[in-house]
């Protein structure tokens, strides 16, 4: 037992026990990336130098788009408001799809949280920062949604007031999941393209 809790585990007795959601942060990074691998592959973008999250980016390339995952943007690429501020917020969007010929920029977030067959309320107030930070009027929501009816379970649902959007997108590590990007994650993906 020794050996197992001090060689194999690392255990401290010093170390405070962590808090019940102590490795959401984990859970959502991990999801991320596999929303970022999955899109990439899907667009047919393939990895540079720079890992996910790291560098400047961007972290998948290709003849049409970059994709940047979990990096504070470049300003050539989209500016937060705040940028031109003596404060920089240093925003850092899970996903941001910039069309290389346009400029335009698609926005996304990753959120392993749901509410059932839908994003999570607080995964939605999340991502409205994104709104108004990058002056934007459309952003993606990737997230995983629980079991439950097949026919709710690949749907994209439109959040919106008329002037402003978030689109939830279910994403799942599922054989059907390539037929559903094409059907409708990327037609969300190009909704989302804003100057």
């Amino acid at each position: 037992l020794h050996h197992e809790l001090f060689e194999e585990r690392h255990w401290d007795p010093r170390r405070g026990v962590m808090p019940e959601r102590a490795y959401a942060g984990y859970a959502d990074a991990i999801f991320q990336r596999f929303c970022g691998q999955l899109l990439a592959d899907h667009l047919g973008l393939v990895p540079t130098a720079d890992p996910p999250g790291e560098g400047a980016g961007p972290h998948f390339v290709g003849d049409r788009f970059d994709l940047y995952l979990d990096v504070t943007p470049l300003p050539s690429v989209i500016r937060d408001w705040r940028d031109a501020s003596d404060r920089e917020a240093n925003l850092r969007p899970d996903l941001i799809l910039h069309e290389k010929a346009t400029g335009r920029v698609a926005l996304m977030d990753a959120k392993y949280r749901t509410s059932h067959l839908r994003a999570s309320l607080d995964s939605l107030t999340d991502v409205q920062l994104y709104l108004q930070a990058y002056n934007r009027k459309r952003i993606g929501l990737l997230f995983p949604p629980d079991p439950g009816p097949e026919d709710q379970r690949w749907m994209v649902h439109e959040v919106t007031d008329g002037s402003f959007s978030i689109f939830e997108m279910p994403v799942l590590p599922d054989s059907r999941m390539a037929s559903f990007l094409d059907a409708a994650i990327v037609p969300t993906v190009e909704l989302l393209l804003e100057a």
